[in-house]
């Protein structure tokens, strides 16, 4: 075992100083190994194959022997001894398997492995392969391979292998190999990606510890100076003296500047600060160099979503779930936002993917329904919107925001069940009396007016008049101020009406009425002097009107009084003017004609008397 790998000789120094316990089939195979000598052929031939009839649940029990074992049937060089064992456990394998096609090539493929003809024995398996989903045939192909050194066609069978039926044990031998060549080939992305694989299927707590063991690896540094100042910088953190931890933390990594711990502790003290510049540029660097430390993918993620960089978030979060090891509450957080980061960019149908995932991990979540409702709208699905939204319903029927969406969706459909909805939702939030989320408005809005236009005026007005003005309408404005009036609330109905272009005599006259019982009755007589006489006839009748109209008909009968005084000294001034012209006229023409008489009796008197 010269050549062996350095640990898989440690797993063989590990067997060979185990307690021997006779009684169980592991400490008879670590005798079994030390009865030969510690030579690999004799313990590799106890039990090579996978057997269904005969299940072996040592190697589950055993690291060491897991390791040994898959190790032991890749660089096997004499079989000789126990070879009828090894036989028999072959046709054990043959009468486990139904199918006689399968079981022909899978048994020969077998056979032919055990002699190490393995062209024949690949030939063989690979038929087996290709007429079944069993799993053991293809592990046997990945050891065959990786025997020749073939370490690609090797890990694409072992993949091949776990994705298929196969033995907890072969499986996890199938995963042990495919982890030692990503790692040969210093592939630690891949490393991580089939250990947590292999975690989920297998629930195998050991594969989170050899993550953590990596990561830890890529942080430390060998720098003892460098470790001395970082370690400083804990004690100072844990006494809260961020100032002093933050001195010793770049004291460490300007000692060492590819010490990563250190600057992953910078991170978090510029977090927990709130500066998330220095947070990000710390954070960053321990991703980029450790792409699959999943607990900073969370953290850069989280910090990108709150700064509604979506896309970014989302190539974090990404990366968490793909590496990371998480428990459930973490999990989901992380599915919401990723859920929430797609919605936002419009991915909705990776959107709703995600919050299926969430709800999966917290099938409760009022934030998971709303999310998936949201996008069931977005993408007009609203029965589907509804069906999920009254499942959060049924858990919580007092939540207001799920009354608000159902209300919404149901309106946006031109359901009228979307009054019921917004009506428990108003006097939710009225029994709270806390501030009123302004998406509510909206609501209450679309519930008055459909209150009005059922002549409920009364229900109409009790919400109305918590609205803020600018989600009045003219024609709600209209019926708040008609409503007042009509319940004898004057001072509101009159804020209402001076809002508003009245131009409808009758709207006009109530203001005018409603002025006069406020007792502002210069306001309330312009009004009624400017409508048609009709309305002044009315006034007579209303108390609140009686006596400015008889006012007003006192003005108007005094103005006609001096109207008709006016228009006689008019008449009798023009009859004088008149006179007086006419005396002019005729003295004009007295005189006119005396002097034309005159003129006549001077030229006749000038004139030479004729003679007879």
């Amino acid at each position: 075992m010269s050549r062996t790998n350095p640990r898989i000789r440690l797993a063989s120094v590990e067997i060979a100083t185990m307690p021997v316990e006779r009684t169980s089939e592991e400490g008879a195979m670590c005798a079994h190994y030390r009865a030969h000598g510690g030579k690999s052929t004799h313990f590799i031939g106890a039990c090579p194959f996978p057997s269904r009839r005969t299940p072996v649940n040592y190697l589950d029990k055993s690291p060491p022997l897991r390791m040994y074992t898959s190790h032991m049937r890749a660089h096997t060089s004499n079989m000789k001894p126990l070879k009828i064992l090894c036989i028999s456990t072959i046709a054990a394998v043959s009468l486990s398997i139904t199918g006689s096609a399968y079981a022909g090539y899978y048994d020969q493929g077998l056979y032919f492995y055990r002699v190490k003809n393995y062209e024949k024995a690949r030939e063989m398996l690979i038929k087996a392969g290709e007429t079944s989903n069993d799993g053991h045939c293809y592990f046997f192909l990945g050891d065959i391979e990786m025997q020749e050194n073939n370490f690609d066609k090797a890990l694409e069978y072992f993949k091949l292998s776990v994705n298929r039926v196969i033995s907890p044990k072969y499986l996890r031998l199938s995963y042990a190999n495919i982890m030692i060549i990503l790692e040969q080939r210093g592939d630690y992305m891949g490393v991580v990606k089939m250990s947590k694989e292999m975690s989920l299927k297998m629930g195998d707590g050991d594969a989170r510890v050899r993550v953590e063991a990596l990561i830890n690896k890529f942080l430390w540094t060998d720098n003892q100076d460098a470790k001395a100042e970082y370690e400083k910088g804990i004690r100072f953190r844990n006494l809260g003296k961020t100032d002093d931890a933050e001195s010793s933390f770049k004291a460490a990594l300007k000692t060492d500047s590819a010490f990563l711990a250190p600057k992953f502790e910078l991170g978090l003290l510029y977090l927990k600060a709130g500066n998330t510049t220095d947070a990000v540029r710390c954070l960053n660097d321990v991703a980029d160099k450790i792409p699959f430390y999943g607990d900073v993918q969370v953290v850069l993620g989280d910090i990108q979503f709150q700064k509604e960089s979506y896309r970014q978030a989302l190539a974090h979060f990404s990366k968490a779930l793909d590496y990371g090891f998480f428990d459930a509450g973490t999990l989901y957080l992380i599915y919401i936002k990723r859920a929430s980061s797609f919605y936002n960019i419009r991915e909705y149908k990776k959107a709703g993917e995600s919050v299926a995932e969430a709800l999966k991990l917290n099938p409760k979540s009022m934030e998971a329904f709303f999310l998936l409702s949201a996008i069931d709208i977005k993408e007009e699905n609203y029965a589907e919107a509804l069906k999920t939204l009254e499942r959060a319903e049924a858990l919580e029927p007092d939540n207001t925001e799920i009354l608000f969406q159902l209300g919404s969706v149901h309106y946006k459909t031109a359901s009228k069940k979307y009054i019921q909805y917004f009506d428990r939702l108003f006097d939710l939030n009225a029994a709270r009396q806390k501030e009123t989320p302004q998406k509510y408005h909206k609501a209450f809005a679309l519930l008055a007016k459909a209150y009005h236009e059922s002549s409920q005026d009364a229900r109409a007005l009790a919400i109305a008049d918590k609205l803020p003005e600018k989600y009045l309408d003219t024609e709600m404005k209209f019926m708040l101020a008609r409503t007042h009036a009509q319940l004898g609330n004057t001072d509101k109905a009159i804020g209402y009406f001076e809002k508003l272009s009245l131009s409808s005599d009758d709207d006009r006259y109530l203001l005018c009425a409603l002025y006069g019982r406020a007792g502002q009755k210069d306001k309330s007589k312009r009004i009624l002097l400017g409508l048609p006489k009709s309305y002044l006839e009315r006034a007579r009748g209303d108390a609140a009107l009686s006596g400015i109209a008889r006012d007003i008909d006192e003005e108007r009968r005094i103005k006609e009084e001096e109207k008709l005084k006016k228009e006689e000294e008019a008449r009798a001034r023009r009859e004088e003017e008149l006179r007086i012209k006419r005396e002019a006229e005729a003295r004009q023409k007295a005189e006119t004609e005396a002097r034309l008489k005159k003129e006549e009796e001077n030229k006749l008197k000038l004139e030479p008397k004729k003679q007879p």
